[in-house]
């Protein structure tokens, strides 16, 4: 092949990404984390190896990816396999392929393997399919199983078997001896200790344009992000550091990657204190927010009706205040700024949310300033990210910034609600002021509903019962930046290396 700059294949044949992140760089299809590459555990980038299935959030259905068809039945999911697949060394692709992949997640108990071993009781095959039996019937277990396979990795059991037979967990796995070869549409070509690079795999589509992914290792976000100004790389996946002035018009041809939908809100503990147990001062605080927004990601909340829950939306005007804050038992001295609560004042309403994370921080802010309109104090707290992520696992909150998963699944968002201290339905042996078992009903009814088409109608019941009981304050919600193109956008076809939908836009023009 033809060097450019020590690069296989000339410049126009081969795209070139670096890493925003170098820790994101991962060749361990079992290691945690979000957005890793080329190897994405979570299937949002799948250039290598591919997941069985993906959730697709305009028909609120899970689509094959490796699979040929999925089909469910009462007890169980039968996966059919497609004819003539072959791994990347030729290979055929297998049923015990499958059921390797899915027993060792289960030994490693990656986050999908966690899944798997609640819901499953046993895992068969048949020629070239795969049958998931679950356990005794349990509440959504099909939906959960099929979630979990969205996010699980299928490799070859003809490379990995020996090396997981040989490793009892996770940590004993020879980082430097995994084998790369998968079933995507880019295989391995090369690696050193500058780039690893790939290849379009054979038969696949765009085989006769871009022939080349270089994935270049540099060593700080700096580098990568010079390297983009300068033309060195084509592509930097991830978010620049918050230093790098991307409107500074020294890169003429700078576009914006969108892969995916997301929103963002506050999750309230109802829990926390006293005052965030009253349903009408939970409805209070989320004045403060911008009602238009809902708890799912664009493409679900598009589906909804919103004459079905509208009506359930409250004015910010002075007579709903007055009649919230009544209800909540507070009142408010002439001229006073915030309200008392039984002549006391209001205590400090702690909002947790991420270091070093601009934009969380910057939204809270302003949700604070928009409660402090209203008579509420918040205070902020930040906390380094492994801390803010333990407080929401734990319940240890009173308010606490929280972000959906990419292009999460309706099944995804319900369990971040249940996921709330307010489900167990009281504190301290008190009731809370929470009608934990209508949510607990219509989340139950999903599997049912989504088989009988009537999946919509329950959604739009559990918006209104969000909106009703102010347990989640949505603050923002579209497409997420990705990465940054330095190039003509109409070159910019990235569908071979995320799985989601992407698009390529003006830096300056995105949401």
């Amino acid at each position: 092949a033809h060097l450019d700059r020590g690069f296989s294949g000339a410049n126009q044949e081969t795209l070139k990404v670096a890493l925003a992140n170098p820790a994101n760089l991962n060749l361990n299809p079992f290691m945690s984390g979000q957005q890793l590459f080329p190897v994405d555990p979570q299937g949002y980038y799948q250039p290598l190896y591919e997941t069985l299935l993906s959730y697709d959030p305009v028909s609120l259905d899970y689509l094959p990816v490796l699979a040929d068809s999925v089909h469910e039945g009462e007890d169980f999911l039968r996966i059919i396999l497609p004819q003539g697949r072959t791994w990347q060394d030729g290979y055929p692709v297998t049923a015990e392929d499958v059921i390797f992949s899915i027993q060792a997640h289960r030994k490693y108990r990656t986050a999908a393997g966690e899944i798997l071993n609640l819901y499953v009781a046993q895992v068969t095959n048949d020629f070239n399919s795969v049958q998931i039996h679950v356990r005794e019937p349990r509440e959504n277990a099909s939906l959960h199983c099929m979630e979990a396979l969205s996010h699980l990795l299928i490799l070859p059991r003809h490379l990995w078997e020996p090396l997981v037979s040989a490793a009892p967990s996770l940590d004993a796995l020879p980082e430097g001896r995994l084998p790369l070869v998968g079933s995507g549409p880019w295989a391995l070509w090369q690696e050193d200790d500058y780039a690893l690079t790939l290849i379009r795999a054979s038969g696949t589509d765009g085989e006769d344009l871009t022939r080349y992914l270089v994935i270049v290792k540099y060593a700080q976000t700096l580098f990568s992000e010079q390297a983009l100004v300068h033309g060195d790389i084509d592509v930097l996946l991830g978010r620049p550091g918050p230093d790098f002035a991307i409107g500074n018009g020294e890169v003429q041809d700078l576009y914006a990657v969108f892969g995916g939908e997301r929103v963002s809100g506050i999750t309230v503990n109802p829990t926390g204190n006293p005052l965030l147990n009253l349903r009408s001062f939970r409805r209070l605080l989320s004045l403060a927010v911008d009602p238009q927004i809902l708890w799912v990601i664009p493409s679900t909340a598009s589906l909804l009706h919103h004459d079905s829950y509208s009506s359930l939306y409250l004015e910010p005007d002075q007579e709903t205040i007055d009649r919230l804050a009544g209800e909540a038992g507070l009142n408010k001295e002439p001229g006073a700024l915030f309200y008392l609560k039984e002549d006391n004042p209001l205590p400090l309403i702690s909002l947790t949310f991420p270091d070093n994370q601009p934009e969380a921080e910057e939204r809270c802010r302003a949700f604070a300033d928009a409660a402090k309109t209203l008579g509420i104090p918040v205070s902020l707290k930040s906390l380094p990210e492994e801390e803010w992520r333990r407080a929401s696992l734990e319940g240890n909150f009173e308010l606490i910034y929280t972000e959906s998963s990419i292009d999460e699944s309706y099944l995804l968002a319900a369990t971040r609600l249940t996921m709330n201290p307010g489900f167990e339905g009281q504190v301290a042996g008190r009731q809370l002021e929470l009608d934990v078992r209508a949510a607990d009903e219509l989340i139950a009814s999903f599997q049912e509903a989504g088989d009988a088409g009537d999946l919509r109608p329950v959604l739009e019941r559990l918006t209104g019962w969000v909106i009703t009981e102010g347990l989640f304050l949505p603050l923002v919600a579209g497409k997420i930046r990705a990465g940054l193109w330095n190039g003509l956008p109409e070159a910019g076809d990235l569908s071979s290396i995320f799985r989601v939908k992407t698009s390529i836009e003006q830096v300056g023009d995105e949401p």
